[in-house]
């Protein structure tokens, strides 16, 4: 079989799926852009420090909650077994909200919600982890099916729908209750595009047939999981760390650089990350090339990535200030020092699932480790000795550093996976 006539079709493929989920992301992107312009006038920098404390424990949690299980579901070989995961993904879920966090959440609320930045919304965790678990574990079942029409249809209602009950609420009342209000509905409402697979996956098969596949695929919670809140870690730890030293304003200031700079750019990545992960696992499960679909895309961050980035530093100020309000100048400073890091971190956000689909998970997460620790030495030794306005730049830099080895560590899998293919 000439696998090398395969690239072509693939390539083709990856960008004509790749583009249907990133326009629904990027429309969806333009009508949140222009509801943020009036959620930035309508709701102060504290208020928006606690929304990005509670998506930060609540993203973190959503991942445990599922086991990492509902990653297997687009590896899976047999169809069978990625609706079996997908059917233990919700069930773990379910348990871990209502057995774990809930039980967690009512004693953390008791004692500790006037000293913590979450304050009373710690009440509502466990009803937002579960309802982005399912809405990550359906979201992998509609890829797997390869129904990226709905899936890009539910991802436009989410985006969408978040910013404008913001905006709804917040006429009623800009208060943190109207900000995750927001959030909960938001993630409720494209229900409706996955009720269907819900109603499957909740259909109880064999106990048998469920332990089966729970061991068949135990590299996801033992090692996946791992490597999962590492990675998620790496994208929080900052805001999780910073009212350790700063006010819930800078909190705010940073809560707000996320949505404008880097939540766009990665809802792009996550959707063409989708496509690649589905057509990455099947090149491999069909011993195809990797290399050339790899190399473009690195290619084309780097060609397009480098110039928007540089025009953007040049005109960020008056850019947020005009779509966010003058109170926001802040954000812009932060953002200005983040797009370096931006670039490198959207390849690596789109080739980080190589090492699910060369089941080398336990390599992965020991690189993330290393990463988290680095992370951690460099936000405590910043907080030791720097002012907030330095703190910015000081960190985002060694960020950059740092996300552009981790690139090369993750491209050394496709270098190993041609190297043996070839020879095989």
């Amino acid at each position: 079989m000439n696998t090398s006539q395969r690239t072509p079709e693939t390539s083709g493929s990856i960008l004509r799926e790749g583009l249907r989920l990133i326009s629904s992301g990027v429309a969806g992107q333009l009508v949140a852009l222009i509801l943020l312009s009036i959620v930035g006038r309508q709701y102060h920098e504290e208020t928006m420090g606690v929304l990005g404390s509670f998506l930060s424990w609540g993203g973190l949690l959503a991942i445990i909650a599922c086991g990492r299980y509902e990653q297997g579901i687009v590896v899976a070989t047999r169809k069978e077994e990625s609706n079996l995961l997908y059917h233990l993904a919700l069930r773990i879920a379910l348990y871990f909200a209502i057995g774990v966090l809930l039980p967690l959440s009512l004693c953390g609320g008791l004692f500790l919600s006037d000293s913590t930045p979450l304050g009373w919304t710690i009440y509502l965790l466990p009803l937002y982890v579960l309802l982005l678990a399912w809405y990550n574990a359906s979201a992998q079942w509609l890829l797997r099916q390869q129904q990226y029409k709905r899936l890009a249809q539910m991802q436009l209602i989410k985006g969408v729908g978040n910013n404008l009950l913001k905006v709804l609420f917040g006429l009623l009342s800009a208060t943190v209750g109207s900000l995750i209000a927001a959030q909960l509905l938001s993630t409720f409402i494209p229900y409706s595009h996955f009720a269907q697979a819900l109603r499957e996956g909740l259909r109880k098969p064999t106990e048998g047939s469920v332990k089966q596949v729970a061991k068949q695929y135990q590299g996801f919670p033992r090692y996946g999981l791992t490597q999962a809140l590492v990675d998620n870690l790496l994208g929080s730890l900052l805001i999780l760390m910073l009212p350790l030293q700063f006010s819930s304003r800078e909190v705010g200031f940073l809560t707000m650089a996320i949505m404008l700079g880097r939540r766009p750019l990665q809802l792009i990545s996550e959707n063409l990350g989708s496509v690649y992960f589905e057509r990455m696992s099947k090149q491999v499960r069909e011993r195809a090339p990797l290399r050339p679909m790899v190399h473009k895309l690195i290619a084309l961050t780097l060609l397009f990535g480098i110039p928007i980035a540089l025009l953007l530093a040049h005109y960020m100020t008056p850019l947020v200030t005009l779509v966010v309000g003058e109170r926001w100048t802040w954000s812009a400073y932060i953002i200005t020092w983040m797009l370096p890091m931006l670039i490198p971190n959207f390849a690596t956000s789109i080739l980080n699932v190589l090492p699910d689909i060369f089941g080398r998970q336990k390599a992965n997460m020991t690189a993330q480790i290393v990463m988290l620790v680095f992370d951690l030495v460099v936000i405590v030794a910043g907080f030791s000795f720097f002012t907030f306005e330095q703190f910015i730049p000081y960190f985002y830099l060694l960020i950059t550093l740092e996300q552009v080895i981790y690139l090369l560590f993750l491209l050394y899998f496709v270098w190993h996976y041609e190297r043996t293919r070839v020879v095989s």
